[in-house]
């Protein structure tokens, strides 16, 4: 860590920087202006990926889910090279998009989800001039793939199909907004890629990649990689190239106490 930096904000700092690094510079390898959109712009990776584009020349385009997320962001971003877009959270669904809709009542019928994705799509490629995004990152936190499904007792709900949660409504139009050869990048595990979004992506000639932090420690051969991505990472806060927001700290018993719970823990902690 570089004397400078501040350890509590270095340490936020090492899965969202690293995420984004990968991101743009390993995964997409975007040059500039070349387009991305960027969706979950408020999350820590989704601003460092944003800033990172930036600063190659790309053409930035953030998408908001509500109408306060969208004024924040165009406080904070909207300027020649970054556009801002609200896109309301498909229906019957919470505007922080990403996880499965819980209940079957809360989930938007085939034609509804249809017809979202149809009038979501020409907003969504207007910055684009309808040509579609070089490039697509998906930066939002991904639901826990590990929470309970369901017991003996009280079995797993059916598997829902792609149009019938928020996340793969979010995922039908971001590969319908794909340019050719476009890359799709998510922080996303398990993906609702049905038929029809997979022909899109083949006839596209587009390329879909994962980023998480699994990778980082499977193998050794890719651990010095990650230390130098890293060192970028710390040099660019350090030099204020890169910001991202100060973390919030808690003290390690309050943490152990949410963890046991089985709750994430998007904070420093303090011993």
């Amino acid at each position: 860590r570089p004397p400078a930096l501040d350890g509590a904000a270095a340490a936020a700092a090492i899965v969202p920087g690293v995420l984004a690094m990968t991101a743009v510079h390993l995964k997409m390898r975007i040059l500039a202006e070349e387009t991305l959109l960027v969706l979950g712009a408020d999350e820590p990776a989704g601003s460092a990926a944003a800033q990172l584009a930036l600063a190659q020349g790309a053409v930035v385009t953030l998408a908001a889910a509500a109408h306060e997320q969208a004024q924040a962001l165009r406080r904070a971003w909207e300027g020649p090279a970054c556009a801002v877009i609200e896109i309301l959270a498909p229906p019957g669904t919470s505007p922080a998009a990403g996880t499965a809709a819980t209940a079957a009542p809360g989930r938007p019928s085939a034609s509804a989800a249809a017809q979202w994705v149809d009038a979501a799509l020409p907003a969504l490629l207007a910055p684009t001039d309808g040509l579609g995004y070089d490039h697509i990152f998906d930066a939002r936190n991904p639901p826990d793939a590990h929470a309970p499904r369901g017991s003996p007792e009280e079995p797993a709900p059916p598997a829902a199909t792609p149009a019938a949660t928020a996340a793969g409504l979010w995922l039908s139009l971001s590969v319908r907004s794909l340019a050719a050869h476009g890359t799709l990048v998510t922080r996303g595990k398990s993906l609702e890629l049905g038929p029809e979004e997979s022909q899109a992506m083949a006839l596209r000639g587009a390329t879909l990649a994962f980023v998480n932090e699994a990778p980082w420690i499977l193998s050794p051969a890719r651990r010095s990689r990650l230390l130098h991505v890293l060192e970028e990472v710390l040099r660019k806060l350090e030099a204020r190239s890169l910001e991202l927001p100060h973390p919030v700290e808690v003290m390690f018993d309050a943490a152990s106490v949410a963890l046991a719970a089985g709750k994430p823990i998007n904070a420093v902690v303090r011993l």
